[in-house]
This record gives C-alpha cells, sequence and structure tokens, in this order.
C-alpha cells in the first residue's frame, strides 16, 4: 500500500509549480517590492512600484502606489488598518488588506483592481521581515573588498577586487552627515561591469543623509545598488538617494526629496517621490514569499490534497 505521505509528498510538489509565485523570477523580498514596512507606513507622495505594509497605513488623496505598470496583482498591501480617503492605487493593480476598509479610503485607477480582504497578512509580514533581517545581517558579514572613499567623496570601483562581481565597500554614518563632502558623492572606476554595488553604512545607530549623488551616478544602473543600514535605528533624508535602502531596524522620515531606488524599514514617513526600479543585484539569502492571492491558493490546494490523499489510503484498505 502507498503512503499517504508519498501521496501528499507528490500532491505537494504538483502544487508548487501549480501555484508558485506571480513574480517568479524573484527570489528575495528584495526583488519584488519597492516598499516594504515592518511597521507603519505614512504616504504623502508616490511609489512607481508595488508596496507592502506590515503594520497600519495613514494616506491621502497625495498618496500615489504603482504609478508605473509592473508585474503582478497588487500594487498594495496592508497587513494593518488604513486611515485617510482616496487613496490611489494605478493601473489596475488590487489592494491586499486584512479587513475591508470603509467606502471611499481607495481610489483605483486604470480598471480591474479590487479590494480584497485577505488572511495571513501578519504572518507573511513576519516571515518576510525575518528574511529582510537576515539579508541585512548577511550583507554586513560580507568582506569589504573596494577602497575607502577619497577625496571629494568617490565612490572608485574596482572589479579587479570584487567578489563574483559583488564590490564591497564600508563607511560609517557619519559620513552622510558631516561637511567632508559637501557638493554629495561621486562614483568612478567599473560601476559597469560590476553586478551588484553593496555599501554597508556603520557607526552609529542614528543617521541623516544631507547629500546628494552627482557625477557619474547617473549613469549608474540603481536597481544594483543597495545600501544596507544593518543598525540604524532612525535615519532621516534630507537630500535626493541613489540606491536600495535596506533598514529593519530604523524608522525612515524621508523628507521632500526622491529616492532613486526603494526602501525596506521598519517604518517609513515619505513626502517624496520613491522611483524603482526593483533590485536586482545580489542577495545573501533568499526565501521567496507568495502575493497574497498565491497564499490562499496555496492553502485551498493543500487542502484539496489531504482529502485526495486520504480517500486514496482509505480506498486501498
Amino acid at each position: 500500500m502507498k503512503s499517504a505521505f508519498g501521496i501528499l509528498g507528490r500532491a505537494a510538489g504538483v502544487m508548487a509549480v501549480m501555484f508558485s509565485p506571480a513574480l517568479a523570477s524573484a527570489d528575495s523580498v528584495l526583488q519584488q517590492y519597492s516598499v516594504f514596512t515592518s511597521g507603519d507606513l505614512t504616504a504623502n507622495s508616490h511609489v512607481n512600484y508595488n508596496t507592502w505594509v506590515g503594520g497600519n497605513l495613514t494616506g491621502s488623496a497625495n498618496s500615489v502606489f504603482a504609478m508605473n505598470a509592473f508585474t503582478g496583482t497588487y500594487g498594495l498591501t496592508v497587513a494593518g488598518t488604513v486611515s485617510g480617503t482616496n487613496i490611489q492605487v494605478n493601473n489596475g493593480k488590487s489592494v491586499a488588506i486584512t479587513s475591508a476598509p470603509p467606502a471611499g479610503t481607495f481610489l483605483l485607477n486604470g480598471g480591474g483592481g479590487q479590494v480584497v480582504p485577505t488572511a495571513g497578512l501578519a504572518a507573511q509580514t513576519t516571515a518576510m521581515t525575518t528574511e529582510l533581517v537576515n539579508n541585512s545581517a548577511a550583507f554586513a558579514a560580507l568582506a569589504t573588498n573596494q577602497a575607502a572613499l577619497s577625496a571629494g567623496g568617490v565612490f572608485t570601483v574596482n572589479a579587479a577586487t570584487a567578489v563574483n562581481g559583488v564590490a564591497v565597500f564600508s563607511i560609517d554614518g557619519s559620513v552622510l552627515s558631516n561637511s567632508q563632502y559637501q557638493n554629495g558623492f561621486q562614483i568612478a572606476g567599473d560601476y559597469a561591469s560590476v553586478g551588484s554595488i553593496i555599501i554597508n553604512v556603520t557607526g552609529g545607530t542614528s543617521v541623516s543623509s544631507n547629500y546628494n549623488f552627482i557625477g557619474a551616478w547617473s549613469n549608474v544602473d540603481r536597481s544594483k545598488v543597495l545600501w544596507n543600514f544593518e543598525n540604524a535605528t532612525s535615519l532621516t533624508l534630507n537630500n535626493n538617494f541613489y540606491g536600495t535602502i535596506l533598514a529593519m531596524k530604523a524608522d525612515v522620515t524621508q523628507g521632500s526629496v526622491s529616492i532613486d531606488s526603494n526602501v525596506f524599514a521598519k517604518s517609513l514617513n515619505f513626502n517624496g517621490e520613491i522611483h524603482g526600479p526593483l533590485y536586482t543585484g545580489f542577495v545573501p539569502t533568499s526565501g521567496a514569499v507568495p502575493e497574497p492571492s498565491s497564499m490562499v491558493m496555496s492553502a485551498t490546494a493543500l487542502a484539496a490534497a489531504l482529502g485526495f490523499a486520504r480517500r486514496r489510503v482509505r480506498s486501498r484498505v
């Protein structure tokens, strides 16, 4: 007699194929979202791609999510509650939320979008947060293989010392806020020849970024640049910022300035635009998390598989 476990194993394998994440090419949460918070989000501007809010969302008609079209069903996911009216979600994208909000909370543009009450978002948030915290620790553990900032605040990328195409810099957080590099940060060297540029920010827990990114930064593929603030608990952005921000312990405040990439944080209060694109660089650990619809479908499929297995076992006794 074939065991129920063998039948379930095959059924689970089929389920894994049938109900893979909608963004199947992305192996990591870092590669799937433009904004992720484990806690609350206050939105006063727009996000180009999709957003996951692990806590509560405060927004208004000035809050615009899914500004640009992208692959995937949900432009916005909220595990907590929502405060505000006419919060916009564009391009026909839907909203996944733990419980249905009052009428008028969201303005869905582009046709086809829905507000979908979805179970399990808090648990998914916990799993995704754990993955991102592990990512941050693993980035911080990478050996620095690039030279320190040179005079004038220049990141000089040396492809020859990068490991497997990953260039790793390390700077103290105080560098972002002092007056040493008044004109801003520059970049030079082999930045086009490496697959990822990782900048580990060390030092104190409170960091303010006051500099712009000038010169050749406009030529760098920002999807492969990541700033890792592993220990920061407070991060304030006072000028335009270039590259994905990973700061899972930090409450991030973004003034009326742009972020040319993505934000992963404990909480975020943003008053400027978040442009993307999604991060495509090196990820030291992974663990794909399905979109909310995939999670629901997987649960349904698992229940069906269990019922099928029980029937098969009874029929062979």
